[in-house]
């Protein structure tokens, strides 16, 4: 897809979002469809050639439309709201098009900067105690996480590093599994379930403290708990304060919390994540009394602030617990300016990051503190019409206080009839509401989630309530008929609609349009620009005022400070001189895709939840596992247990199957050795990896609190069946036991290929679980003439590989797939009664929300569907192995040179170095990163230093090449003392490497499919008799 194609294609969508979302309420809120309902409308396989995207385009509203849950419309009254809005769909277009990995400050200055710029702005807002704010000048700071789930784990795990060091000091004698065979953490038991998945996770022990009458946790309840496990002899280590829990919307008193928790020395984490949004409004910041003892907070903006999934803000007063639980700090991840700027690699459970600050600015400006305000009260405000209606029904009672957007309500009557109830009105399909239960007590929430709502919606979802209670009570001859409306309701003030100065529809049309063009611009246009930006830590504090004005300002003025003050700090990882880490791809037909996704704005955690959003990603796994070529045991079909899912990043992928592994082994070996505690199990587990993987292996390790062994590689970065055979009979002998392998198919470092063949065998005989990272190197697995790299794959367990990296779908997107999803489902299962559904257990409807770290998922399959459809596989093939050949020119050009040499060469990456000492080629890298001309990072191979040379960008083309070593060779020049003056770079023959792919001669024909790839390939001279 070319750039006009883009912009018609894009402003096409924007038109569609546009109608979409301003005629929401027109459609039936919940989809009529079964489970499976997708796949005989889409091909089972992904299809060789592009199609045109007009075609795509009208398969929209006749694949996807049927099966989304419209989670926007004034008629849904489900779960808690998620945000959407105008500049936040707008945003996330732009964060797609940049497509940078803010993993580190280098990586992309402005994506950190703004991130601390923003969080600091949202806890003025929130008026957080300073000691929370980077601003301060003190050692908090925040974060942007995915999702409440992460921000719970990633407390927890600090909280578990602190006390950990703590029990080491006085106990010097315990090890870490008797340590945390002792720590025991509280919440309350009306906590959301990702609290208590996160004790499952953490691989500790947490406590579900009884709520009082009114379902707040006390003080005094939370002191009796630590005393009488101090009596046990456990170690109190942590406690979550919900501040508006899902069931009801109650609030922990965290004033009597807080201050039981310090005196014991215990972390007090904040969850927020619906009703944080709130406290912007100062009649409700009383809520929230006792958060100067906190040690870390959350809430979503994603949720009430009208800033789109993903989006979740965290503060922490001591980042230092979590920076220190989670640091692994390779070579390659390390820069001139760490220390200066926050890294937020170490404050998340992935490495890679999405530009999620970039809507947070767009929306707080656009609105305005006032604007935000009078949205959550007129929210507020709807709840009380709607709780007067309930009142005003004698046939009816409310569960619970009504003080913010959620109504909590019953008939009255047994538990049967209000279930009873709820199916008759969600049967109906007008309006959607899902159930709780406490005490026994079975009960109807109806939330206010859409910023659409008028008083009339109240009015017409009252009266679907009303209508079905009729219908049922009449079925059961109770003699109840509808009782109406009461002349004693009391509309409640600020329900009427409010001067919402954010942004019509035209507006979006414009702003959209103009981010369009801007995005084909950059694209277009981004050799021109230095790959690395010239700016500073803290460049971006000044040029930000310090914190949100009240009144909305324009588009306009937001996209003109947009290229100001953001554009000068960007990395620009889609310039084809951006040679550094591995690709970050992205391509017009993603960008189109991520933009619909925001509009859509579902949050698929389970099928009911939008069938379309898990269907799809069911069928695009099976695509995906097709073009790969894998076994067809990992494929969900209805022969085995197997199937796919999308997980965020490789990170994420790798760490849930180091957990899933970690507990399958512990319910083996609690039948196997019942002589041995579960702490004394847990203890004995062992991992294992080549030290050549990736840094988020050893990551996983320590936070899944394994010991992970960094096995030897060969002399190639292999690691060998040899190797790991004789680590694990070694650690069999000591009395451990060995849980997990994770091979790699193309480390970080060299792109070597683990051998799996030699390791997997052993494995499946010892039941240790074998997976595969081929995070890179997996979309290469595409070529035929590749798939020998993977020999052995039946053996493994799971599988992932990033979309992202080399399959022109924008981050985040990694595949990951299981031959028995079973066995991961039964890791992470925590089913409350509002997130469960009548088709749960059906093969074709997997709950994503089991296989996963988080509760809440983005629509990422939608991007995968556009992009295999308006690509082709053949195309994606061919790409693919264009990027070989540039990166084989590139080595041929180093090998011209006698002052350097290759150490390795493999798939489109190369690895080089000046011969002589380390120093050299270091000077050399440093050098040539000064000039910010092209961006290259280094590794070690054989205990040397080496510099990458990795083919990305969105459009690299032979001349990038010739660019790149030009500029490495004058460097050289310079910093050896040689002339460089020298003629143009000669004509080389075609490149030679046995271990790289032939390239097929068609890919150099004049065809339409080709493009511009035809264009660049002047001057290689392809040689038929050695296959080249």
């Amino acid at each position: 897809m070319q750039a006009p194609e883009f912009k018609d294609f894009a402003k096409e969508m924007v038109d569609y979002i546009s109608n979409y979302l301003e005629n929401i309420r027109d459609r039936r809120v919940l989809p009529t469809v079964q489970p499976g309902y997708l796949r005989p409308l889409i091909p089972d396989e992904a299809p060789q050639q592009p199609e045109k995207w007009e075609d795509v385009m009208s398969d929209i509203e006749r694949v996807i439309m049927p099966g989304v849950t419209h989670w926007h419309s004034p008629k849904f009254h489900a779960y808690f709201p998620t945000a959407n809005s105008y500049p936040a769909i707008v945003a996330d277009m732009l964060s797609g098009a940049i497509a940078c990995i803010g993993f580190t400050w280098i990586a992309s200055p402005a994506c950190t900067e703004l991130e601390v710029v923003m969080l600091d702005w949202l806890g003025k807002m929130l008026d957080l105690p300073k000691e929370f704010l980077a601003c301060s000048g003190g050692q908090g700071g925040g974060v942007i996480q995915g999702t409440a789930s992460e921000a719970t784990l990633v407390a927890l795990l600090g909280a578990k590093a602190k006390a950990m060091k703590r029990a080491k000091e006085e106990h010097p004698d315990w090890d870490d599994h008797t340590i945390v065979s002792k720590l025991v953490g509280y919440t309350s038991n009306q906590s959301h379930s990702s609290v208590e998945r996160a004790g499952l996770l953490g691989g500790v022990k947490l406590r579900g403290l009884k709520a009082d009458a009114n379902l707040k946790l006390r003080g005094e309840t939370l002191e009796n708990a630590i005393k009488e496990d101090l009596a046990a002899g456990l170690i109190p280590f942590y406690v979550v304060a919900t501040l508006g829990t899902t069931n009801t919307c109650a609030f922990d008193r965290l004033d009597e919390i807080g201050p039981v928790a310090n005196q014991y020395n215990v972390w007090v984490h904040v969850d927020a994540a619906y009703a944080g949004s709130a406290f912007i409004c100062p009649e409700y910041r009383y809520l929230m009394k006792g958060i100067e003892t906190a040690d870390s907070f959350n809430f979503n903006p994603h949720k009430w602030m009208l800033v789109n999934f993903d989006c979740s803000a965290m503060w922490l007063k001591e980042p230092y617990w979590i920076v220190n639980a989670f640091n692994v700090d390779p070579l390659y991840l390390k820069h001139d300016m760490q220390g200066s700027a926050p890294d937020y690699r170490h404050w998340q459970i992935p490495l890679g990051r999405r530009f999620r600050a970039l809507k947070l600015w767009f929306v707080l400006r656009l609105y305005g503190v006032d604007n935000l305000q009078a949205h959550i009260r007129r929210h507020c405000g709807f709840a009380k019409q709607f709780e007067a209606l309930c009142c005003a029904d004698e046939r009816f009672e409310i569960f619970g206080e009504v003080q913010m957007g959620l109504v909590c309500f019953k008939l009255k009557g047994s538990n049967e009839l209000n279930e009873a109830l709820l199916k008759r009105i969600n049967g109906r399909g007008n309006i959607h509401l899902v159930p709780s239960k406490v005490n026994d007590v079975y009960f109807l929430r109806m939330a206010v989630c859409s910023r659409f709502t008028e008083a009339s919606d109240i009015d017409y979802s009252w009266k679907e309530v009303s209508a079905a209670a009729d219908e049922l009570l009449a079925e059961q001859q109770n003699g109840f008929l509808s009782r109406g409306v009461h002349s004693s309701v009391k509309r409640a003030p600020g329900a009427t609609a409010i001067a919402m100065a954010n942004m019509d529809i035209n507006e979006f049309r414009e702003f959209g349009r103009a981010a369009i063009d801007f995005v084909a611009d950059y694209l277009e246009n981004i050799r021109d620009r230095d790959v690395l930006p010239s700016v500073e830590p803290g460049y971006l504090h000044d040029m930000l005022p310090g914190e949100l004005q009240n009144e909305p300002e324009d588009w306009k003025t937001i996209m003109e400070d947009f290229k100001r003050c953001i554009l000068p700090g960007l990395t620009h990882w889609q310039s084809p001189h951006f040679h550094a880490f591995y690709p970050s791809q992205t391509s017009y037909s993603s960008i189109v895709g991520e933009t619909l996704a925001a509009g859509l704005g579902v949050v698929g955690f389970s099928w009911i939840c939008s069938p379309v959003c898990t269907e799809l990603e069911v069928i695009m796994m099976n695509w995906l596992g097709q073009l790969l070529n894998l076994p067809r045991s990992f494929l969900n079909c209805d022969e085995g247990n197997g199937g796919g899912i999308i997980q965020g990043s490789a990170s994420e992928s790798i760490l849930v199957a180091v957990l899933a592994a970690r507990e399958q082994a512990v319910r083996r070996l609690r039948d196997q050795h019942p002589e041995l505690s579960e702490a004394e199990i847990r203890g004995r587990l062992v991992a294992y990896t080549s030290d050549q993987s990736n840094s988020a292996v050893e990551k996983s390790g320590i936070l899944g609190a394994i010991k992970m062994r960094l096995l030897p590689a060969d002399e190639t970065g292999i690691l060998r069946g040899s190797m790991f055979i004789r680590a694990v009979e070694e650690d069999v002998a000591k009395g451990l036991f060995p849980v997990i392998c994770v091979a790699t198919l193309g480390t970080t470092g060299t792109c070597a290929y683990d051998n799996l063949a030699e390791i997997g065998p052993y494995c499946n005989e010892h039941s240790i679980w074998l997976h595969i990272d081929a995070a890179y190197a997996g979309a290469a697995l595409c070529l035929p003439e590749y798939t020998h790299i993977m020999k052995g794959a039946e053996r493994a367990d799971s599988l992932n590989f990033n979309l992202h990296k080399w399959m022109f779908v924008n981050f985040d997107c990694c595949a990951m797939w299981f031959k028995d999803a079973g066995s991961v489902t039964k890791s992470f299962s925590v089913d409350r009664i509002y997130l469960q559904h009548q088709f749960q257990g059906n093969s074709k409807a997997p709950d994503y929300r089991h296989w996963q770290i988080q509760l809440g998922r983005r629509f990422r399959s939608l991007k995968v569907w556009i992009t295999l459809r308006t690509m082709g596989a053949e195309k994606i093939r061919n790409l693919i192995r264009f990027h070989i050949q540039l990166a084989n020119r590139f080595e041929q050009y180093v090998r011209t040179d006698e002052r350097f040499e290759v150490l390795c060469s493999t798939l489109a990456l190369v690895c080089f170095r000046l011969k002589g000492d380390d120093a050299r080629s270091k000077q050399l890298l440093e050098n040539i990163t000064k000039r910010k001309k092209i961006f290259m990072i280094p590794a070690t191979y054989q205990g040397k230093f080496i510099i990458r040379f990795m083919i990305c960008g969105i459009d690299p083309q032979m001349h990038d090449i010739e660019y790149a070593w030009d500029e490495v060779r004058t460097q050289a020049d310079l910093l050896l003392g040689l002339d460089h003056n020298r003629n143009e770079l000669k004509q080389l023959d075609a490149p030679s490497s046995q271990e790289r792919s032939p390239v097929e001669p068609k890919l150099f024909e004049k065809s339409s499919e080709i493009g511009k790839i035809t264009e660049s390939l002047t001057g290689i001279v392809i040689s038929n008799e050695k296959g080249q």
